[in-house]
């Protein structure tokens, strides 16, 4: 249940950081995003594919 809970709350991170990246006009690179969320929290490969998949979708 914990990992669950840490699992969508760092989705949420990522979703919230490259929505105000967009919105800034910035591109969500990785490096940009983590600089919103913290330093080395999305270097799990499950967070990558979600990361990719999220700018994927908001720049096309």
């Amino acid at each position: 249940m914990e990992k669950q809970f840490k699992n969508n709350a760092m989705k949420k991170s990522i979703d919230n950081a490259v929505y105000t990246l967009m919105k800034r006009g910035i591109y969500p690179s990785s490096g940009k995003v983590e600089e919103i969320i913290g330093k080395g929290k999305s270097h799990e490969k499950k967070y990558q594919d979600y990361w990719k998949e999220k700018k994927s979708s908001l720049t096309k």
